[in-house]
């Protein structure tokens, strides 16, 4: 192979290497945090208020250790972790811990929050000393609230989901009531509760029958509606349920995910347009991958599998344009891809799991990923997902143009000599 036509065909091909593995750029927000700092993509970990100022929700170990009771650590074994909250004024580039939300001694984590248009920012969380309970702070005039239990009764809550409107909060969980119709004597529901400020209201059951409905995901659109999603058994799989409440009710539920196979780790978003986008794990044999929907019309869209095998964790965001942004882990690398008029390549942002996203204007995703032997909490825009892509093909049309100027300057060449 002549000398210039090997570097040409090198030069292109480290181009489009170079090119084809975007990293985005993220600011480390918290460390150290817990492996699972993040986990639970149904939650909404990031918050922007009115003012501007981002919140993000976390576990990560706490100072004083403590001994847990739950079913969910071995009883009178040592526990670290903590519920914090952190806070940036910068759009992201800095970041404060302000404060530990959940009590001294006793584990904690699976927190999320959400921010109100009065500049109040709502937190929940599960606090393990048995069972598992929900608990709840507000911050309002620049103070956190003492922590306060929000679950009924003795049984299990957990998995919270916030959504802000503009005359309540809402709180979403799943729970363990006693059922005498099932075969253990309950089985898990989706219950909900609001707050008019007035104080919260009795739980209202969201999902129907007996079957286990698990980890429901919340959000609220313009109009004031509020939609939730969660996985509930079916007959012989988990099904992606949805359901709507109007102020007074909620209405029926119905399945959105295929009947073959298992859908879990449902996410959600809802666009200025009021349309509804929905992700979920949806398992093949023994394989996740992560499946999309939208609805728009009263109707569903066809599901589609955005990820390679072995997707997991997915979340979804909409931003101020309508950009959909679907964002996922994968064998421990952060995967994205943007919906703009149709699905664009798939893009890696950086090593972690656990991604949890900010929809809005300017979007911004966090994730957990390993560092210096422990875990720590980075934020970035959530534009690199898109702006990846635009650096893909922009490398590969600049290899092109190099590659025809090259093979012209040789052409010419050889006709010289």
């Amino acid at each position: 192979m002549p000398r210039t036509l090997f570097l040409l065909v090198a030069g292109t091909a480290i181009l489009l290497i170079s090119a084809a593995r975007p990293v985005a750029e993220v600011t480390v927000a918290v460390s150290p945090a817990m492996s699972n700092a993040t986990e639970d993509n149904g939650q909404h970990k990031l918050a922007r208020a009115p003012d501007g100022s981002l919140y993000l929700v976390y576990s990560a170990p706490s100072s004083e250790g403590g001994v847990a009771s739950s079913s969910k650590y071995a009883p009178g074994s040592p526990v670290a972790e903590a519920v914090f909250v952190a806070r940036s004024d910068d759009g992201g580039g800095t970041w404060t811990v302000e404060t530990r939300l959940s009590r001294e001694g006793v584990a904690a984590r699976l927190a999320a929050v959400a921010a109100g248009p009065d500049g109040k920012v709502h937190a929940a969380w599960v606090d393990f000393e048995d069972v598992g309970h929900v608990w709840y702070a507000v911050r309002e005039n620049g103070v956190w609230s003492p922590g306060e239990k929000v679950s009924p009764g003795p049984f299990y809550a957990g998995f919270p989901a916030l959504a802000v409107s503009d005359d309540a909060v809402h709180l979403l969980w799943y729970a363990a009531p006693p059922d005498p119709d099932t075969r253990h004597g309950s089985a898990y529901k989706i219950e909900h509760i609001f707050n008019r400020g007035d104080g919260w209201t009795d739980p209202v059951l969201v999902s129907t029958n007996s079957r286990d409905a698990l980890n429901p995901a919340v959000v609220r659109d313009r109009s004031g509606v509020v939609h939730t999603a969660w996985y509930q058994l079916g007959e012989n799989t988990y099904l992606t349920h949805y359901a709507t409440w109007d102020g007074r009710e909620w209405a029926v539920p119905r399945p959105v995910s295929p009947l073959e196979g298992n859908a879990t780790g449902v996410a959600m978003d809802v666009g200025a347009d009021g349309v509804v986008h929905l992700v979920w794990e949806q398992v093949t044999g023994d394989t996740p991958g992560v499946s999309y929907s939208r609805l728009a019309g009263g109707s569903w869209s066809e599901p589609e599998i955005l990820s390679a095998p072995g997707g997991t964790d997915p979340v979804v965001a909409v931003d101020g344009g309508g950009r959909v942004f679907t964002v996922w882990s994968r064998v421990g690398v952060i995967e994205a891809r943007v919906w703009e008029g149709g699905w664009g390549q798939l893009t890696e942002l950086g090593a972690g799991a656990h991604p949890v996203p900010l929809p809005g204007d300017e979007p911004l995703v966090a994730w957990t990923r390993p560092a210096g032997g422990g875990h720590e909490i980075v934020v970035g825009p959530l534009e690199a997902a898109d702006g990846a892509g635009s650096a893909i093909a922009i490398g590969a049309i600049v290899a092109a143009i190099l590659a025809v100027v090259l093979t012209i300057a040789l052409v010419w060449r050889r006709r010289r000599a």
